[in-house]
């Protein structure tokens, strides 16, 4: 009989526990798949040496810690314009702060900043390939629903 309580107890703890992981793990995901998406197009961009995977987790870190402070302060784009408004200024406000992180930080040959431009390149190639099968995913969904 103490036996059996003291195992409610454990599966009690470890369920919590169990829980707290269970909510993490989108977010972790999406922190994991945005750095992969960024080392991805560094690789088909030819910045493969350039671009580590430390900046990409960093970046993804700021990206993830900007939509927790959006949704912190209760700030809706999409409550004063249209939901495809909303998107795209987001889409452009990280496409902005990508270009200025990996401008900034990555070092390429001679050890120089590799430019805004080039951020901006490699921030765009990663939301294509983050992007571009979410819509087709989207659309393929869209048709056989009807």
């Amino acid at each position: 009989m103490l036996e059996s309580q003291y195992h409610v107890r454990i599966d009690i703890f470890f369920g919590a526990a169990m829980t707290d992981i269970v909510v993490l793990l989108p977010a972790l995901l999406g922190i994991l798949f945005i750095a992969w998406s960024l080392r991805l197009a560094a690789r088909l961009l030819g910045l493969r040496n350039y671009v580590s995977w430390k900046l990409c987790f960093i970046f993804s870190l700021i990206l993830f810690s900007l939509a927790l402070a959006r949704k912190a302060s209760g700030l809706v784009l999409s409550d004063h314009m249209p939901p495809l408004l909303g998107m795209l200024i987001g889409v452009a406000f990280s496409l902005a702060i990508g270009s200025w992180f990996f401008g900034k930080y990555a070092k390429g040959p001679a050890m120089h900043p590799l430019g805004w431009q080039t951020g901006a390149k490699l921030t765009a190639c990663s939301f294509a390939l983050v992007g571009l099968p979410a819509l087709a995913l989207f659309a393929l969904g869209r048709l056989l629903v009807g």
